[in-house]
C-alpha cells in the first residue's frame, strides 16, 4: 500500500489550495479515479511513498497535519505551496515511520505555521 498527496483541481472557500492525503494500492489509479469523479479538472499526484502499515501511517499523518485539515470529515488540507504541502506530508511520514524529524530542513507542522504566520504579519502590516 501507497500513501499519496495529491493536489486538488479547485481551491477552497477563500482561494487556499487543497491536497488530498491518503492510502491506495495503486497511486497511479487512485488519481485517474479521484480526477474522473466529477470534479471540475484533474488531481496532480505530487508524491506517493509506499509504507507497511497504510492505515496507521495515515491515521497518524492526519493527526499530525490535523491543524491544516479543511474539513474534520474530510482528507483534505491547506497549505500555502505545492513545497510546504510536499514537505508537510514527507515529514509527517517520516514521523510515524521513525517517531521524530529527520531533518532541520523539513519543518515540523507548528513551525511551518509559525513561519507563515510572521511571513503574512510582515506583509500584512508591510508599510
Amino acid at each position: 500500500m501507497y500513501i499519496y498527496l495529491a493536489r486538488a483541481p479547485y481551491r477552497g472557500e477563500w482561494g487556499e489550495r487543497l491536497y488530498k492525503i491518503g492510502i491506495t494500492k495503486s497511486p497511479a489509479s487512485r488519481k485517474n479515479t479521484l480526477s474522473n469523479s466529477g470534479v471540475c479538472g484533474h488531481f496532480e499526484l505530487m508524491h506517493s511513498q509506499k509504507v507497511a502499515e497504510a492505515r496507521d501511517c495515515e491515521l497518524s499523518v492526519f493527526k499530525t497535519l490535523d491543524f491544516y485539515r479543511y474539513r474534520s470529515d474530510k482528507e483534505f488540507f491547506v497549505f500555502e505551496s505545492d513545497e510546504i504541502a510536499l514537505r508537510a506530508a514527507c515529514e509527517a511520514i517520516d514521523y510515524y515511520k521513525i517517531g521524530k524529524p529527520v531533518s532541520s530542513v523539513v519543518m515540523m507542522p507548528n513551525e511551518l505555521l509559525e513561519q507563515l504566520e510572521d511571513r503574512w504579519m510582515d506583509e500584512e502590516y508591510a508599510v
